[in-house]
């Protein structure tokens, strides 16, 4: 799946240019993303989508989106209704409205439209951006702050092998880690800030919209579990050096 950067400063413009002057609006749907209360029901990911400060945020597994995942798409959602600025700077340039919940409108979004992590393709081999002093830097050629491999398995009972993968963290400190797997697929876990798994693009096509994301610790590693799956990646890789 592979991201189509020329549309991708058009979005980001777009979704920024949505949020509203100060004292305009109605004050339940078209606040700020930082004053907009996002529900329980979702499991939010970032710190505005397309690009920092924007009202929506990337959505990933729940009770409440299970329906709405697809590993062909990401799945946004945007404060308020569907034909309020938020959703329609998206829907605009790409995206469908699925649904909406809690508040909240719901877009699947194409991965080749998508401005998120994880929908970037597996690069041509492991290495290390090392960081800079300004940020967390990319790995040249991709859209991954880093790069490698760690152990996985799809099947249960499995012996681990080695995926590549690629991660992207945001602003915030949270991140979205992306595994490939050997002979083609990928599965994209999410981090918070404190470099907790807390999802994943669960989708109906690979059988994983009703598998459960489950972790735990064992040292700076975490082992996570999705379904049959199974995953060893260290906290550096989320939360880097």
């Amino acid at each position: 799946m592979i991201v189509r950067k020329s549309v991708l400063p058009l979005l980001a413009t777009l979704a920024i240019a949505s949020l509203p002057a100060c004292g305009s609006g109605s004050p339940d749907t078209k606040k700020p993303a930082g004053e907009f209360a996002w529900p329980a029901s979702l499991v939010t990911v970032g710190d505005g989508y397309p690009a920092l400060g924007a009202p929506c945020r990337r959505v990933g597994e729940s009770a409440a989106t299970s329906d709405f995942l697809d590993d062909s798409a990401t799945l946004v959602g945007c404060p308020g209704r569907p034909d309020d600025p938020a959703a329609t700077a998206i829907t605009t340039i790409a995206g469908e409205v699925v649904g909406e919940v809690d508040g909240v409108t719901l877009i699947s979004v194409p991965a080749e439209h998508a401005a998120a992590p994880g929908m970037t393709p597996p690069v041509p081999a492991p290495t290390d951006d090392g960081g800079d002093e300004g940020g967390d830097a990319l790995v040249a050629g991709t859209d991954f702050n880093a790069t490698g491999t760690v152990p996985c398995a799809r099947q249960a009972g499995q012996p681990t092998t080695e995926c590549r993968f690629g991660v992207v963290r945001d602003g915030d400190g949270s991140a979205t880690v992306t595994i490939f797997w050997p002979g083609g697929g990928q599965r994209a876990i999410f981090f918070d800030t404190a470099g907790k798994p807390i999802g994943f693009d669960a989708n109906q096509a690979d059988g994983s919209a009703k598998a459960q994301l489950r972790s735990r610790r064992d040292s700076d590693l975490n082992l996570i579990s999705i379904g049959t799956e199974r995953y060893e990646i260290p906290d550096m890789v989320a939360v880097g050096d």
